[in-house]
């Protein structure tokens, strides 16, 4: 296969989603309170460091991307280590190597997401932590619109649109999610994040109602979300 097809298809894809103009994202906050300060950190999926750098002070960090556009514009902003990589191919470094690895959005899009675990396991040191996120693509307003003949698919947002998203090959819910880590990991914790349990949007803002956060219950949570964040942590 060219090694250039994936390539080709993520900077022409960035570019069209408007994916470098991003500045902040629900994830932060919660991928800093888990990183903390003085961690080897793996960001991969990182394209131009729009969340990266708010995870990146005190820390050493190395971002990964296929995007080797939005590569460049990460090293500019932010000084780190970058590197150009498949991220469907084994990953290029040592056993043990990193204290946490972050895969932002990345599960969805790979051929075998079971082979990229397996390598991140395989890279991360003892109690060293992997964390990233994914939709939630089962949610209740996904459910209804099923009903009515529409195949749910999500936008670069992470929005739903009734279209064919060609960047997804997999999908998950909960419990798909975290039966999928536990093959691997035998700590998970999921956070459903994101979206709203009643209320409406214009333009990705919720205008009113109850929004989906770390204290929505889980129950809700696994129904509601747009999103669903993981942390795992190797023994």
């Amino acid at each position: 296969m060219n090694k250039n097809l994936f390539r080709d298809f993520y900077v022409e894809f960035h570019e069209k989603k408007h994916k470098y103009r991003k500045t902040s994202d629900k994830r932060t906050d919660i991928i800093k309170k888990i990183i903390g300060s003085g961690k080897r950190v793996l960001d991969l999926g990182c394209r131009d460091g729009s969340l990266t750098k708010y995870y990146v002070k005190g820390n050493e960090v190395i971002g990964a991307d296929i995007d080797d556009v939005a590569l460049s514009i990460c090293q500019t902003n932010l000084g780190i280590k970058t590197i150009h990589l498949d991220l469907n191919d084994p990953l290029p470094f040592d056993d043990s190597s990193f204290d946490v690895v972050i895969a932002g959005e990345i599960i969805e899009h790979l051929i075998f997401p079971e082979l990229f675990v397996k390598e991140i396991y395989r890279v991360l040191k003892s109690k060293g932590i992997f964390c990233g996120s994914t939709p939630n693509v089962p949610r209740m307003k996904n459910r209804i619109q099923f009903l009515f003949g529409r195949t749910p698919c999500f936008d670069y947002a992470g929005y739903l649109r009734f279209f064919d998203d060609a960047a997804h090959l997999r999908y998950f819910s909960y419990s798909t999610l975290k039966s999928f880590l536990e093959r691997y990991f035998t700590k998970v914790d999921i956070i459903p994040y994101g979206g709203h349990i009643i209320g409406n949007k214009k333009h990705g803002v919720l205008k009113f109602g109850l929004p989906v956060t770390e204290r929505t219950p889980l129950w809700l949570g696994k129904l509601f979300s747009e999103n669903l964040f993981w942390k795992a942590v190797k023994e």
